[in-house]
């Protein structure tokens, strides 16, 4: 008589036989804990039993690295669904314009450059110089009064001799002056945001059309 495979039986039917999850040697879960306390009140020494105190000692200790696992895998949890959520956040972040700390700023091919200053005080005047990558001033905005904080300013792209100025990157400083006293303060400039990738400081990290990387943390204003 010839035997019968159970295994390629199995295979015939096209099914395969379920293994069994083995659970490593390393780890003790909570049926191997009590099996293990059972065992230990039943092999203990008559005349030295176990204090109630130990007992309740091992009891504690095993709740407590129970509750560490549980808690570890809620962060994980809490983990996978902020990076989620970052990623939804970022994929709204393109073609959106942001405003950023910067000395360079771009002037547009409709001969537009739109940026902000900040002023830590009231100033009388305020000014905006723009300049080529190589040094030479191309125009000066005076933007008169202006109260403490975030104030825009625009160029055309007119030229002191009223011609029009190539389009691309220009070099940009700002100063507020009251009487005779003059103080550098900060610009900022308007780009358009081309890419967004996650990681970096605030989560992900901002790719824009002319002013390069930036993250999170450095976007003064989205609009």
């Amino acid at each position: 008589m010839s035997t019968i495979n159970s295994t390629n039986a199995y295979e015939d039917l096209g099914l395969t036989q379920r293994q069994q999850p083995q659970k490593p040697n390393d780890s003790l879960g909570q049926a191997e804990f009590l099996r293990l306390m059972t065992t230990q009140l039943a092999n203990q020494d008559p005349l030295q039993p176990i204090q109630d105190a130990d007992f309740i000692a091992q009891m504690a200790q095993f709740g407590t690295v129970n509750g560490i696992t549980e808690l570890q895998s809620s962060f994980d949890t809490l983990a996978s669904a902020m990076q989620s959520n970052q990623a939804l956040q970022a994929s709204v972040m393109v073609g959106r314009t942001v405003t950023t700390p910067s000395d360079i700023n771009t002037l547009s091919d409709s001969g537009e450059m739109t940026g902000m200053v900040n002023l830590p005080s009231n100033a009388q005047n305020v000014i905006v110089k723009i300049s080529k990558p190589n040094g030479e001033l191309v125009q000066t905005l005076h933007l008169g009064e202006q109260a403490a904080g975030l104030n825009h300013y625009t160029w055309d792209g007119t030229l002191e001799n009223n011609d029009q100025a190539e389009p691309g990157t220009y070099v940009i400083s700002a100063q507020m002056t009251n009487g005779e006293q003059s103080e550098a303060i900060q610009a900022f400039a308007n780009d358009t945001v081309d890419s967004v990738s996650l990681g970096g400081p605030g989560g992900f990290t901002l790719h824009l059309s002319n002013l390069g990387d930036r993250s999170m943390n450095d976007i003064l204003k989205i609009s």
